[in-house]
Order: structure tokens, then C-alpha cells, then sequence
């Protein structure tokens, strides 16, 4: 018998048990409280007497696109009198929605793919702008370290030159009046009792005779040069 399943239908309710329907519906029971079957799922065992066949009046819809009817009955949706695709199908195949189901999963999966692509594209641009960025970035940074490493060693060069030199200049001028020390009155002398260096004319014109280093007590004739 000609059978049509749930997915066709516009307007109506299908049977209680498989929500398919026949061209006869069957209601069992009170009119309150009865149950609705279609033809192949009506009890054996129901001894009730409150049958009642009714004429299946539920709208369907043709599953094709391009149909141009908007509904049908039972009979026309059976018959395929809708459009010439419907003519040459039977709608009423359990199949036929299977592979209906399969090529709108499919087109639901392209269609989701294709948003994905379009997500992964705008991901990569933004991923291959940052690492551009960074790169630039990282450039930058090592340019100003290098910068800064020369410059330290040139500190550090620099700061050795002056260490140099100050020891330099201690050994060659005189502690109290920082003149470089001469073969005249600027002589390099230091106080026997000690050995701390100034010049002649520093240590001769001390007004009390303690070193200027580590002011030890000396006499005019202590010093030696």
C-alpha cells in the first residue's frame, strides 16, 4: 500500500506509532481520547469496537525544488501529478529521503567548509602580519642591542684610558697641589718617614710638617728627592 512518511507533509498529523501516512487513517477508541494509525500500524490485538476509517486528509509537498505546486492530496502526492520529475520518482521510498538527507548534509557541509576556508584565510593573513611585524620588531631590537654592546665596550674602554691615566698622573704629579711633577722646585720628594710622594716645594712650604697622605709627623731635613 502506497505510504507516505512524515518529511512530505505541509499540514497534518501522521500515525500516533510511525508518523507516516496512508490514504486511509484509522482512529481507535473514544472520539476524546482515540489513536490515530495508518494502515500497516493499527493493532491486531485491539478488540475495541470504536473504529473508524477516515480518507487521509493531510496537504504534502513536493520534495523537488522546481515543482510550482504548492500542495497536494494523498492521491496526487502518490500518483507524482505535481511536475514530470515527480512523475518519474517515488516519493513515497524511504530511500529517495535518505539520499535527500545525504545531499543536504552535503551542501551543508560545503557551505560550512567554505565559511571555515574563509576563517582559516583571514587567520593566516592576520598570522603572517604579525610574524612580519615581529620579525620587524626583532630587527629593531637587536640593532639597539648591538648599539648598546658597542657602546659599553667603548664605556669600558674609555673608563680603562681614565684609570690610566689617573694612575698615570699619580705617579707623575704632586698630591697636594696636582702639578706635574719638574727637576726644579715641583721635584718628586717624599718624607723619609714615610715614603708618601708630593713635591719639593708642597712639602717644604707646609706650614706644620705632617705628610699630606697619612700626616706623619717629619722634619725639613727628612726629605729626600
Amino acid at each position: 500500500m502506497p505510504k507516505i512518511i512524515k518529511e512530505f507533509v505541509a499540514d497534518g498529523k501522521g500515525c500516533d506509532s510511525c508518523e507516516s501516512f496512508t490514504e486511509s487513517m484509522i482512529f481507535i477508541g473514544p472520539k476524546t481520547s482515540s489513536k490515530k494509525y495508518c494502515e500497516e500500524c493499527v493493532p491486531e490485538d485491539d478488540n475495541t469496537k470504536e473504529i473508524k476509517f477516515v480518507p487521509c486528509d493531510a496537504q504534502f509537498k513536493c520534495p523537488e525544488d522546481h515543482c510550482g505546486t504548492e500542495l497536494s492530496s494523498f492521491r496526487e502526492h502518490t500518483l507524482g501529478k505535481c511536475c514530470s520529475y515527480a512523475s518519474e520518482e517515488n516519493y513515497t521510498d524511504d530511500k529517495y529521503v535518505y539520499q535527500k538527507k545525504v545531499a543536504d548534509r552535503f551542501d551543508a557541509a560545503k557551505r560550512a567548509e567554505e565559511v571555515a576556508g574563509k576563517e582559516y584565510r583571514k587567520a593566516k593573513l592576520i598570522a603572517e602580519n604579525a610574524e612580519s611585524k615581529f620579525n620587524c620588531f626583532r630587527a629593531i631590537r637587536k640593532n639597539y642591542q648591538d648599539a648598546m654592546a658597542t657602546a659599553f665596550c667603548e664605556a669600558a674602554k674609555d673608563l680603562e684610558q681614565m684609570k690610566i691615566k689617573e694612575d698615570m698622573d699619580e705617579k707623575l704629579c704632586c698630591k697636594v697641589c696636582f702639578e706635574v711633577y719638574d727637576q726644579n722646585e715641583r721635584k718628586e720628594s717624599a718624607p723619609t718617614a714615610c715614603g708618601h710622594k708630593s713635591c719639593l716645594k708642597c712639602l717644604k712650604s707646609l706650614p706644620s710638617k705632617n705628610c699630606p697622605t697619612c700626616r706623619k709627623d717629619f722634619e725639613e731635613i727628612m726629605i729626600i728627592f
